[in-house]
């Protein structure tokens, strides 16, 4: 079975998500790994963060969860790469999330051996994220732009609290700059969030996803939200 990583970021583009490289080969349809064979597919989806920051972002592994429609004992052979030491960045850009192979339980299993797996068992598979390339970028999240950079080994994200893409550029320059001077004071260490803002950000990410979670739902949380702020006052 085809599992792929993330691709490496390109110098004018971000990396392709869940593909071999330099293959180009995506992962193979559930229906028909289940179809040819006793593989049962319980979940595939894109790997959440596991792409290596960047001016252009590494691709997305994926995880992967299967089991084996059996009665017996299963032998499941692992033969995966980058488990250990991850897709490093280029010019600045930051390493992807490394892979790594465990079963539903969280049992964690060697990326590169043989397991004897009970017939109800299922294995958990991490494909590791691409590589960054360059320092830092920029994007957008409803109306307001952030920015993303690498720190002391660390994925940073950061929002400009503004809806100019041109505010979050100047912000993403000055980090760069500051980190380059060894001046850089992390914005989470010096900033304080007040009540007020947290609230108003609960709020109004609701209001960007009323599409996905209902304006009910939307209305119901704003209204709880309003009651705990004027509660404390």
């Amino acid at each position: 079975m085809a599992t792929g990583g993330g691709m490496g970021a390109r110098p004018t583009k971000d990396g392709l998500n869940a593909t071999q490289f330099p293959s180009t080969i995506r992962g193979v349809p559930a229906e028909i790994v289940e179809s040819t064979s006793p593989l049962v597919i319980h979940r595939r989806a894109l790997a959440p963060d596991s792409d290596g920051a960047g001016k252009w972002r590494g691709g997305l592994g994926m995880i992967v969860e299967f089991g084996v429609e059996t009665d017996d004992d299963w032998l499941f052979t692992a033969s995966f790469e980058r488990a250990r030491i991850p897709c490093q960045g280029l010019f600045g850009g930051g390493p992807g999330a490394p892979g790594r192979v465990e079963t539903a339980s969280g049992r964690s299993l060697d990326s590169k051996a043989q397991h004897w797996m009970r017939p109800d068992d299922r294995v958990v598979l991490h494909t590791p994220g691409g590589g960054g390339y360059g320092l830092g970028c920029v994007y957008q999240r409803g109306p307001v732009w952030w920015v993303a950079y690498w720190w002391r080994g660390a994925k940073r994200r950061e929002s400009s609290r503004s809806a100019k893409k041109k505010d979050a550029v100047a912000l993403l320059k000055r980090r760069i700059q500051d980190i380059g001077k060894g001046r850089f004071i992390d914005p989470r260490a010096e900033e304080k969030v007040m009540m007020s803002d947290f609230f108003d950000g609960v709020v109004t990410d609701y209001m960007n996803n009323k599409a996905y979670i209902g304006e009910q739902a939307t209305r119901t949380t704003e209204t709880k939200v309003v009651a705990m702020a004027e509660a404390r006052r």
